[in-house]
């Protein structure tokens, strides 16, 4: 389908009356978001946000999977060609991952039991844009969709501009529907992005929202762990597989750090003292937050908040969820919001433990 032209909306410059002079001055230009259908990695009817530089490419025949996220200065996410073109059935279940992927799943011990298959490579239909009514589109479908919307300059446009979302079916084996929405600020160098499951019946269990997002290799990742218990270092080898060479995981000060370049790939879970991780590479930083829940249950690896793959192209960050228990028709949601940042110049890129304590109190600020 093609938006019509009532749902874009156009701020014209207008006059003050009788003065003659702008009605708004330069430094308060608006902010427009545009929102378009493309063909992104051989699939039909994805979905591309943008807000001045920034760019946002989400897959609803992949789930709603965040495919893109650019600042600017290129993706900050890790794409593998191998899934391009690929939709699954669902029920069915195929790797890798890349870019940005998700879990629901119950632990049981530190391994995924009763993990939801339809979230990977499968269909979502349900599609929300900004400007438009809700509505239903079969995977690669050619939609033609085009929005734009424009906030400000009176009233100033709000931090967060309105979201895109993606819905899924209720799944038999779950009994669950899942929802993902994401939206960009007005300064476009934040995204606030939320996974939402609601219970339609079934049966009563614990589940963990498990994200992925893949990083490329080149720089480094920090995590601010917590000491002691039974994790003394704050994070441990997950399946008892140490990451090889050991200069990939190591702890400096308060922080772990990781490198890319396992060759066999390493498993790695921590626990945190504070809900945020960070890529650091070329000057720039990618931080993740989120809350953790002082008094909820993680149930995975001795309590982690957060699990780690260390590949050789990539490094794959694994935010949890606390242990969510449904009853019919209830909803939890887990959101995370990804900042791009500049490092400031008295904090040296190749000083692990100086831009670890920085990030500390940009996140607790954030």
């Amino acid at each position: 389908m093609r938006s019509s032209g009532r749902f874009a909306v156009l701020v014209l410059g207008a006059l003050a009356a009788g003065l003659g002079a702008p009605l708004f001055a330069a430094e308060e230009a608006p902010v427009t978001l545009k929102v378009q259908t493309i063909t992104h990695r051989q699939i039909d009817g994805c979905i591309e946000m943008t807000v001045g530089k920034t760019r946002l490419v989400v897959v609803p025949a992949w789930a709603g999977r965040i495919s893109v996220l650019d600042f600017g200065g290129g993706n900050v996410l890790w794409n593998d060609p191998k899934v391009d073109g690929k939709v699954l059935p669902l029920g069915e279940s195929w790797g890798p991952w890349d870019g940005n992927a998700t879990d629901v799943a119950t632990f049981i011990g530190p391994e995924r039991k009763s993990q939801w298959k339809g979230l990977w490579l499968h269909p979502w239909k349900m599609i929300s844009v900004p400007g438009l009514p809700t509505f239903t589109a079969e995977p690669g479908t050619k939609a033609g969709l085009s929005a734009t919307r424009t906030y400000g300059p009176a009233p100033p446009a709000p931090k967060w501009l309105e979201p895109l979302a993606i819905a899924g079916e209720v799944s038999p084996e779950t009994r669950l529907s899942a929802k993902r929405s994401y939206a960009l600020s007005a300064d476009g160098q934040s995204l606030t992005y939320t996974y939402t499951i609601i219970s339609h019946g079934g049966e009563a269990r614990g589940w963990t929202v498990c994200e992925r997002a893949l990083v490329p290799g080149g720089g480094y990742a920090l995590a601010p762990v917590q000491r002691g218990g039974e994790m003394p270092a704050g994070w441990m080898p997950r399946d008892e597989t140490p990451a090889d060479p050991p200069v990939l995981a190591t702890s400096v000060g308060d922080f772990l750090v990781l490198r890319a370049g396992a060759k066999k790939g390493a498993g790695l879970a921590a626990r945190l003292r504070a809900g945020w991780l960070a890529g650091i590479r070329g000057g720039h930083v990618l931080l993740m937050t989120w809350p953790i829940a002082r008094n909820g249950k993680y149930r995975a690896y001795k309590g982690a908040h957060a699990l780690f793959w260390i590949a050789e192209e990539y490094l794959e960050f694994e935010p949890l969820s606390p242990e969510m228990v449904l009853d019919e028709g209830a909803s939890a949601a887990f959101t995370q919001v990804w900042h791009w940042l500049a490092l400031p110049p008295d904090v040296r890129e190749d000083d692990p433990q100086a831009v670890g304590q920085w990030l500390e109190q940009r996140a607790a600020e954030m």
